[in-house]
């Protein structure tokens, strides 16, 4: 997986480094798709935070990165957002 300059801007804001997302995108809690934007999303977790990485399948890219929670990721899951 490549990382997207979107992406690359929000973990300097994270400070997480792109590798760490990669590795982590390998082995993810949770592997869905957001039925709003059409979107293939990893869920994973470095040292306790938990991230949302959205990207394209097709060109391997993660388009970008941002944290979430169990709550987030249940209610999205219930209103059948992500699937």
């Amino acid at each position: 997986m490549k990382l997207s300059e979107h992406a690359k801007s929000k973990l300097e804001i994270y400070n997480v480094p792109g590798y760490e997302i990669i590795e982590a995108c390998d082995k993810p809690i949770y592997e869905l798709y957001d039925e709003n934007e059409e979107a293939r999303i990893k869920i994973i977790k470095i040292e306790e935070v938990i991230f949302a990485v959205v990207f394209n399948k097709k060109t391997q890219t993660i388009i970008t990165v941002y944290r979430t929670d169990i709550k987030t990721i249940n209610n999205r899951l219930k209103n059948k957002r992500w699937i």
